[in-house]
């Protein structure tokens, strides 16, 4: 093996294991942004109480008596929903971490790394399912539920503004991903065809 080689393996561990300090900062951000959900889902309610917007006015902040009860009813379920969403996304990093280990055994353009592509692209479309029947859920509830205060229609109409956000960037990841499935697909079955003419 000649110093070419064993330079360019050395250079593909090194991209290998920034890519997965990479998703481990990923999985740890992941972490806070659940912790935040969960916080967010609690507070919501009361920021968006009548007695949170008449005591701003008055100059109070003591918002925790009197929790708006549409946004209660509006957000049951919600949390449940969210974690299902973030056990998924740790399914999507276990299978780039797979890409990582894949890149760094110098064999970018593999089979495995075509499936873990795959196989990202399914999880991120289902996670798109998800959210669209989400957005079905909540909106569907916001309009059976008749709220007229202003904050709790507020409330709700940025939670399923969110939650269609989120459906269109898990649908674009998952179309991305699956690209690049295809395209590793292609360069694996060209480079096995090179090496068996050679």
């Amino acid at each position: 093996m000649g110093a070419t080689d064993t330079e360019r393996r050395a250079q593909q561990q090194k991209l290998a294991m920034r890519l997965k300090l990479v998703t481990v900062a990923l999985g740890l951000v992941g972490v806070l942004l659940l912790a935040a959900a969960i916080i967010l889902r609690y507070k919501i309610p009361y920021i968006f109480s009548d007695s949170y917007f008449y005591g701003y006015a008055n100059g109070e902040h003591t918002f925790y008596e009197e929790p708006n009860e549409f946004l209660k009813q509006f957000l049951w379920g919600f949390s449940v929903f969210t974690v299902i969403a973030w056990a998924m996304c740790y399914k999507i990093l276990w299978y780039f971490w797979n890409v990582c280990t894949q890149i760094g055994k110098d064999n970018s353009f593999s089979a495995e790394n075509a499936k873990s592509f795959h196989r990202m692209a399914n999880t991120g479309f289902a996670i798109a399912i998800l959210y669209a029947i989400k957005l079905a859920f909540y909106a569907g509830r916001m309009l059976l539920l008749k709220e007229s205060y202003f904050g709790a229609v507020i409330s709700g109409g940025l939670a399923c503004g969110l939650i269609g956000l989120f459906l269109v960037l898990f649908l674009l990841f998952g179309i991305i991903c699956e690209a690049l499935s295809k395209l590793i697909k292609n360069a694996y079955e060209i480079k096995a065809e090179n090496d068996l003419t050679i």
